[in-house]
Order: structure tokens, then C-alpha cells, then sequence
């Protein structure tokens, strides 16, 4: 009896698997992408959702081109989850670019989008850029007030890569990777905020790299004044660090 049923019972199975998959839909729901926020540098941008129930989850990714029939993709996320995180790069500062939000459900494979939303990088009027405008080698010291600093191209250091002193200034990775701490006895940081007024780290990677002492991090306010405490802004920025 077991030689005769076995033979059936898998021709079940396979039966049940060639005919029984569900049809996938694609739908557009900009209900589902409300809560929402991006940020545009000059040659990137970070676009940032969370679905609009926290008990849902799902997989994700962008479709962005120049032109409204776009093109290109960000690669899918791996694991559902509720909140989605998306980088452009190597954009054009001056050309507009289109996107959507999609979200792929884990469970039926159904996508949902957004609306055709649209972003234009552009180049920020007196910007102090990184390296070319800075002397010198990491840490690089931001000390100028009421000023937005931008890197141009990937950074690695052996120790600190940044101190941000200056009032109501502005740090913006645009889109780049930094590596910190890549070799140094020494207790570093990919940020260290020392600013005695409001200031804003923005988009982009901070990893530490193969060697630095304990308790480093990859952003650090240490040394703000408790008596007249300002606000720091860390926004658009993913973090590696051991």
C-alpha cells in the first residue's frame, strides 16, 4: 500500500503548486504613502516612507528615470518591513527626475505604488564643499556658522572624519559613504557634534571601519551646553558599526 500511495500523494502536491498560485496585482494607493519624507541634495536624495498601518509589512524599492516612463530601479529590500528607507545617486545637479514608492506584499505578491512624484537636485548657493574646499586631512573641523557643508566623494579615516562646531550648520554626506576609524587606537566618531546652537547631519553612510577603541560611534553630541540645549537634526543617514 505505502509504494501505491506515495506516488499519488506527490502528483497532489504537484498538482496543487502548477495551478493554485495567485494572480499578482498591481495597484496604484497613494492612501498608502502619506507618511512620507525625503531630502534632495546636489547629486542625490533619500526618500523615506512608512506604510500606513505599523501591524503591516512589506518589501520595497523605487523606479525613477529621467523621463515619466523612468527606467531605472533601487534594488528591492530583503526582509518586509513597515518603514522603507531609499537612496538615489549619481544624480545630474539641474535635471529633474521621476519616481514612484512600490511596495511588494510578502504574502500575495501583489505591489502597490505611488503616485509619479518628481525631485530636482540642484547646487546650493554659497556651499563649502569637501575635500576641495577644506585644507588639510580628517577630522576635518566645520566651524563655520549658518553654513552647509557638502561632501563630494566617499571618505575613509583613520580616526574622526568630522567635528561639527559651527551654529546652525549644516553636514550633508550627499549620498556618499564615509569610513571612520579605520585604524587608531583611539575612541572616535564618524560625527562629533560640538555646536553650541542647532545643526543638522544629512544623507548619507556612516561606517566604522577596522580599528578604533571602544565606544566609538558614528554620530556623537557630547559636549552641548545643558543650560541652553539646541536641537540636533540627524536625518537620511544608515549607520555600520560594531
Amino acid at each position: 500500500m505505502k509504494k501505491i500511495n506515495l506516488p499519488i500523494i506527490i502528483l497532489c502536491v504537484i498538482f496543487q503548486f502548477g495551478f493554485g498560485s495567485k494572480e499578482v496585482k498591481s495597484v496604484s494607493n497613494n492612501d498608502a504613502f502619506q507618511r512620507r519624507w525625503m531630502y534632495v541634495s546636489e547629486t542625490s536624495a533619500v526618500i523615506y516612507w512608512q506604510l500606513d498601518d505599523i501591524a503591516k509589512s512589506a518589501t520595497s524599492f523605487l523606479e525613477f528615470g529621467k523621463t515619466r516612463e523612468l527606467g531605472e530601479q533601487t534594488v528591492e529590500t530583503q526582509k518586509p518591513r513597515w518603514s522603507h528607507f531609499h537612496r538615489l545617486t549619481g544624480l545630474e545637479s539641474g535635471t529633474t527626475y521621476y519616481y514612484k514608492m512600490v511596495t511588494i506584499d510578502p504574502e500575495s505578491g501583489n505591489r502597490t505604488e505611488s503616485e509619479l512624484l518628481e525631485i530636482t537636485p540642484k547646487q546650493i548657493k554659497n556651499a563649502v564643499h569637501i575635500p576641495e574646499d577644506l585644507k588639510g586631512e580628517p577630522p576635518y573641523l566645520l566651524d563655520r556658522d549658518d553654513t552647509h557643508y557638502i561632501l563630494t566623494k566617499d571618505l575613509k579615516a583613520d580616526g574622526s572624519a568630522f567635528i561639527l562646531k559651527g551654529s546652525r550648520t549644516t553636514l550633508d554626506l550627499d549620498g556618499h559613504t564615509v569610513i571612520f576609524g579605520d585604524d587608531t587606537p583611539e575612541q572616535v566618531y564618524g560625527v562629533r557634534i560640538i555646536s553650541r546652537d542647532s545643526c543638522k547631519v544629512t544623507n548619507g553612510k556612516l561606517v566604522q571601519g577596522n580599528r578604533s577603541y571602544d565606544y566609538s560611534a558614528a554620530i556623537a553630541s557630547l559636549d552641548r551646553a545643558f543650560e541652553r540645549p539646541a536641537a540636533t537634526e540627524i536625518c537620511g543617514i544608515s549607520t555600520d558599526v560594531h
